[in-house]
């Protein structure tokens, strides 16, 4: 099976997984950010330190942060938080926001063998400028999730359950993404 079969599969898999978590009566906080009281953790779980890549301001490149996360037995419950801490941008002084407006995972999905799927919420996306924005907001993307999550080797970012041929128009994102995309 091409890469393509299993990422159209990955994509049904979530889009049902989706569609049944609302069916149950799914957490609307979780989409929307709000994690203080969400069912990405108790909050009881031990910390985990870890670093976000963040573009840099006032400056070309990218720097690095130390955030800290609940480390919940689901690592899709891992990633989420951490996406949810590079979606709001670095607090640091030089570290800038890849991620404008209010960016929203629908649902992570991890197949075990090193992808992630990323569904992102069509209504959510949001970005200024051209490719260099795009680029940012992809190489953040898959940096910090291949930096903080060894088992993870390549992203395959879906929209709405789909897949695209790009976010927003410059840069492919139709198969997973790899660092070496970069």
């Amino acid at each position: 099976m091409n890469r393509r079969a299993i990422a159209g599969i990955l994509g049904l898999v979530l889009v049902l997984a989706y569609w049944m978590n609302s069916w149950r009566g799914h957490d609307p906080r979780l989409a929307s950010g709000d994690t203080k009281t969400s069912s990405l953790y108790t909050g009881k779980e031990p910390k985990r330190k870890l670093r976000i890549t963040f573009p840099a301001t006032g400056k070309p490149g990218f720097v690095q942060e130390s955030v800290e996360i609940f480390a919940t037995r689901a690592e899709s419950s891992q990633v989420k938080q951490v996406l949810l801490a590079l979606y709001r941008g670095g607090k640091a002084p030089g570290s800038g926001k890849a991620f404008p407006g209010a960016w929203k995972t629908r649902e992570v999905f991890l197949d075990g063998k090193g992808l992630v799927v990323v569904d992102l919420e069509s209504s959510s996306l949001a970005l200024p400028g051209g490719t260099t924005a795009e680029y940012m907001s992809l190489y953040t993307l898959v940096k910090t999730l291949r930096d903080a999550f060894p088992s993870i080797r390549a992203v395959q970012i879906l929209v709405d359950g789909e897949r695209r041929d790009s976010l927003a128009g410059h840069i492919d994102i139709s198969d997973p993404l790899t660092l070496e995309d970069f």
